[in-house]
């Protein structure tokens, strides 16, 4: 009997490390799999990274130089990009040609012929331009405060809201501890 047990223990042995070899490769293999796949999405994200930088880097050459020379600061151009369905990129002038220099420094006949260039450009309904007669640091003031007011009034929006939202709370609370007096006083 005790050879018959060396045996069967022998064959076991064998068994046994034949899995852990096994599992050991499966292990190796599952673990290499999962090291190239993290290659490939560090690669991916990394591509990703390189477009969005030559992306933003080439929008934000166009906007400061208007895609011409950086140095000739008298002929620099504003550009929007419109991109269709087929990924094409246009540049759309948002100002016109003969306003190259900064909107702080344009006159009330430059703002003017600025309005008049939007409204033919972007097909706008006509516009009174006798009311515009006022240069462009009036303007980028004017800008400035409408976007101050407007984001005071989301902040007061948001506020009311959570104002709301506490006193809903507040109210839930007040009849649950109601309904918890009634159920305890005695009949």
């Amino acid at each position: 009997m005790s050879q018959w047990r060396r045996l069967m223990t022998k064959g076991k042995g064998r068994k046994i490390r034949k899995r852990r070899k096994r599992r050991k490769k499966e292990k190796e293999e599952e673990e290499e799999e999962k090291e190239e796949e993290e290659e490939q999405q560090q690669q991916q994200q990394q591509q990703q990274q390189q477009q969005q930088q030559e992306r933003g880097a080439s929008s934000r050459l166009l906007m400061f130089c208007g895609g011409k020379n950086c140095e000739d600061s008298k002929k620099r151009q504003l550009f929007a990009t419109k991109t269709d369905g087929n990924m094409t990129t246009t540049f759309v002038p948002l100002v016109p040609k003969n306003l190259g220099h900064p909107p702080v420094q344009w006159t009330a006949a430059e703002v003017k012929a600025w309005l008049k260039f939007c409204v033919e450009e972007f097909s706008l309904s006509p516009i009174c331009t006798t009311r515009f007669d006022m240069n462009g640091l009036i303007i980028i003031i004017i800008i400035i405060t409408i976007i101050i007011i407007i984001t005071i009034i989301i902040i007061i929006i948001i506020t009311i809201i959570i104002i709301i939202i506490i006193i809903i709370i507040i109210i839930i609370i007040i009849i649950i501890i109601i309904k918890t007096l009634i159920a305890l006083q005695p009949l």
